[in-house]
């Protein structure tokens, strides 16, 4: 389960409006979601470019779980969406409604 940080800041940055909170920040001109210095969430053509940057932690999970309409899970070091092998590192593009528009 998601925590209140990752929902707000899905919620700030689909809204346009800046949100920070500790480790977590919302910048609105650039369209991202910053997590300490990494950008795990970018707006893009067409939807938000989603990203471990390295660093499959649980925070990173848990702020990349609120984009995803399914599931976002590891299973012994492999991380799978919705079913799908994702390397963290490649494309992921999800909608607004977190459904997956493109997986490399």
């Amino acid at each position: 389960m998601s925590t209140k940080t990752a929902w707000r800041a899905r919620r700030a940055l689909l809204a346009g409006k800046p949100f920070r909170s500790d480790n977590t920040r919302v910048d609105i001109d650039e369209g991202v979601l910053w997590l300490y210095r990494s950008a795990v969430v970018r707006r893009v053509v067409g939807g938000w470019l989603l990203s471990t940057c390295g660093w499959p932690t649980n925070t990173t999970f848990d702020r990349l779980g609120v984009w995803v309409s399914g599931s976002l899970y590891r299973s012994r070091g492999v991380i799978y969406v919705c079913g799908h092998r994702w390397r963290g590192d490649t494309r992921l593009v999800v909608d607004d409604a977190g459904t997956i528009i493109q997986m490399d």
